[in-house]
């Protein structure tokens, strides 16, 4: 089989949002091109191919890549690369920026029998067009985002499970208004999320106030403004739930610009646990759900579908993990209320925060 030239490719101007992992055999040492602006590095397959080495290849922080990674899921751990090499095959990092012609090309790619199946993160909801091609090239598993009606196997996070802990800790705390900054309508881990937020709501005896939630893309952009859309309000909430750890990010700088402290004028949890939300100021609360899962599991789903070991299109869940930090506090009386178009002088900004224990829930 003829094998594409391996590449980890984040380029272009809009933020990396969808991923093919593409898995094809070959008994050749495989390289990994690191492109990103500035820079061109080639990394030995021995090495292990993480979010560190391509900020360090890249010579940007770990937070910039973070962000141009948009924040869902991070590089697969090399337990992935592993996994696949151990059966000899290889695997190859395609980004189609969101583009659903971009995702079709590399679909396409089953089909000309130029990689052997696709493990595909998308991060927008399906217009027909997906579907149709998933099940018409087969060898495709569905990985954190959902696909409706596709053939084909799936593995997810347990996201209700992961918010539903996230709001009860923060209801633990005292707080009574939550708020939740929402990813993007009609996709799976939105509606999966905001389920668990709510039934926690509701298990406390509290209802769920729609003026209390904000939509937006998976962007720390987009998360400022559906910040403040929540602080303009004259009752605005104690705390705040993101569906994601970039959306916790754009709340922050938000806050920051607010004149609002976190967590003593609001507390924040996100999830994820992107790689350094513990060096944020504050370390942020949020749920964690593993790369390396992610990675080893996905790609012995793929490969017991490419050898035809199992052809069924199951679903499977990945377990989360509440990680306590220091973005959570109980509510302070305080009345919360700045207008965006008044945002005050910036707060005092310190280094980063103090140690504190980081405890895990399951």
């Amino acid at each position: 089989m003829i094998a594409p030239v391996p590449a980890l490719a984040l380029s272009g101007p809009e933020p990396a949002a969808s991923f093919f992992w593409a898995v094809y055999e070959t008994g050749l040492p495989t390289k990994f091109n690191i492109i990103l602006p500035g820079a061109l590095k080639r990394l030995s397959d021995r090495l292990k191919i993480t979010i560190r080495d391509v900020a360090r290849a890249a010579g940007v922080s770990v937070t910039s890549v973070s962000r141009h990674l948009n924040g869902r899921i991070s590089l697969p751990d090399s337990t992935a690369l592993k996994e696949a090499a151990r059966h000899g095959y290889n695997l190859l990092m395609l980004n189609s920026r969101n583009l659903v012609d971009h995702e079709l090309a590399f679909l396409a790619r089953i089909e000309d029998h130029q990689v052997d199946g696709i493990l595909l993160l998308t991060n927008h909801s399906d217009d027909g067009r997906l579907v149709k091609c998933i099940n018409r090239t087969g060898g495709v598993v569905l990985l954190d985002e959902d696909v409706p009606g596709a053939r084909a196997p799936r593995l997810f996070a347990r996201n209700a499970d992961g918010a539903r802990m996230a709001t009860s800790h923060l209801i633990e705390k005292g707080h009574r208004r939550i708020g939740a900054i929402a990813g993007p309508h009609g996709l799976l881990s939105t509606t999966e999320r905001l389920s668990g937020y709510a039934e926690a709501l509701e298990a406390a005896g509290m209802a769920v106030d729609n003026r209390l939630v904000v939509h937006c893309d998976y962007d720390e952009n987009q998360a400022v403004g559906a910040f403040k859309e929540l602080f303009e309000q004259p009752d605005p909430p104690t705390a705040v739930f993101t569906c994601g750890d970039m959306l916790a990010l754009g709340a922050m700088r938000a806050a920051r610009g607010m004149g609002l402290r976190i967590p003593e004028d609001v507390s924040l949890i996100g999830f994820d646990d992107i790689s350094n939300a513990d060096l944020l100021s504050p370390a942020l609360t949020t749920v964690r759900q593993s790369p390396a899962e992610f990675g080893r599991r996905g790609v012995a789903m793929l490969l017991d579908l490419i050898t035809g070991r199992k052809t069924e299109a199951v679903t499977e869940r990945i377990g989360v993990e509440l990680v306590v930090r220091a973005s959570v506090a109980p509510p302070s009386g305080r009345r919360l209320w700045r207008s965006a178009s008044n945002t005050g002088s910036e707060p005092p900004t310190g280094g980063l925060a103090p140690a504190r224990e980081e405890v895990t829930e399951n």
